[in-house]
């Protein structure tokens, strides 16, 4: 047996113990998934329109133009004649675009022509079967343009939400006065901090950047470049959050954003809050993301621990850490996305039904003979007309 020579003992025992490569790996994982889960906003999608609803609607006002009185088709009655000094000859020109529709087919291709209902005693009925359809259409396209239009924004609020999750309120990027001169003030002490849960992208520098060489691979082996020589320089945060993010595992976080993919991953993060905290005496460890010092500090040198202290955030009438109040907001914006598209085409449908109904009304009157000019007289009615007959003769009358 080879012994070992006391003085080389002594040097070892006195050593620092060094860092244990990937000790982060499992809190590494999580703020992988969350951090390119939040970048990732090219995969925000806008909500298609329902192609048909504009057709319908067009349709619907020139079938009820199939029903109006001459004079309201040649002026609106006299709503379109220039008065009192006022100009509407772009107002008669719109109408003359709007009568040329008639006795034409729709845009669509149906197999139908707005053909102007004859002026017969069923026509009040026709016309106001197709205003009440109108009618029904206008309020229910008030409301699916009050969805569109939220829908619209939606993508650009939801990368918002995304974007403050990452860097902060107000902020797209790492800037150089949210955290401290000394990191370990901002991301860990016995107490926590009042700013540490700015963002994702500074909860990742306190997770696996460090101050000296020692303390680099705490998050993966073999990592370079993220030492963070000076946390108020935003130049020098995003080199060191630049060489983190370059440990990833692939793919993670490349999925579609979706709502569920928010819930899996936040879930996933506060299932390992407390969970590296073994050794640490002197610190509440149920608030600790990551592998703290022993007494829950974030040293960050000397393989004394990397780890965000969520204390100040989790304690307290108000329990929450805004960055996952800003992945919540995106979250909910992206549920109402789906609701909001389940109602345009339901919306959409019954606008088409409403539209099928008044050709089915129009495409019926043209039909239909006049009910004055083919009604037969009753009996007694020719019964009267005989006895007046019957009279006049013996009169002398015709």
């Amino acid at each position: 047996m080879i012994g070992v020579p006391k003085a080389l003992f002594l040097v070892i025992a006195a050593r620092p113990s060094m860092p244990a490569a990937n000790g982060n790996a499992p809190e590494l994982k999580t703020m992988c998934e969350i951090y390119q889960l939040a970048a990732s906003q090219g995969d925000i999608t806008t909500i298609n329109s329902e192609p048909n609803v504009e057709s319908n609607m067009e349709q619907l006002k020139t079938l009820n133009l199939t029903v109006e009185s001459d004079a309201w088709l040649e002026d609106k009655e006299g709503a379109l004649a220039d008065k009192d000094g006022t100009k509407k000859e772009d107002a008669r020109k719109e109408w003359q675009t709007e009568k040329l529709k008639l006795d034409k087919t729709p845009a669509d291709g149906k197999d139908h022509k707005f053909r102007m209902v004859p002026n017969h005693s069923h026509r009040p009925t026709v016309a106001a079967a197709i205003k009440r359809a109108l009618e029904a259409a206008l309020n229910l396209k008030d409301q699916y343009d009050l969805i569109s239009a939220r829908q619209k924004a939606a993508p650009s609020e939801i990368k918002k939400a995304l974007t403050e999750a990452l860097y902060g309120t107000g902020d797209t990027k790492l800037t150089g006065t949210i955290m401290t001169s000394t990191a370990k003030n901002y991301c860990s002490t016995t107490n926590g901090h009042a700013a540490t849960v700015t963002g994702i992208a500074y909860n990742f520098l306190c997770l696996c950047s460090s101050t000296d060489q020692a303390d680099t691979v705490e998050c993966a082996h073999g990592i370079t470049g993220n030492q963070l020589s000076d946390p108020t320089s935003g130049t020098n945060a995003q080199t060191a959050l630049t060489a983190t993010i370059q440990k990833c595992p692939k793919n993670v976080g490349k999925n579609d954003l979706t709502a569920q993919r928010i819930t899996t991953v936040i879930s996933a993060f506060l299932s390992l809050l407390g969970a590296a905290s073994k050794g640490v005496t002197d610190a509440p460890v149920s608030f600790i993301y990551g592998k703290a010092h022993t007494n829950g500090d974030f040293n960050a040198k000397s393989g004394q621990g990397n780890c965000v202290n969520y204390k100040q955030q989790l304690t307290g009438s108000v329990t929450v850490i805004p960055w996952i109040r800003k992945l919540e907001d995106a979250q909910q914006k992206l549920l109402n996305q789906v609701a909001d598209e389940t109602a345009m085409r339901t919306i959409a449908a019954k606008i088409e039904t409403l539209t099928t109904t008044a050709w089915s009304v129009h495409d019926q009157a043209l039909l239909t003979p006049d009910v004055a000019a083919t009604t037969k007289p009753s009996a007694t009615e020719l019964s009267t007309r005989t006895e007046a007959d019957t009279t006049c003769k013996k009169k002398g009358k015709r």
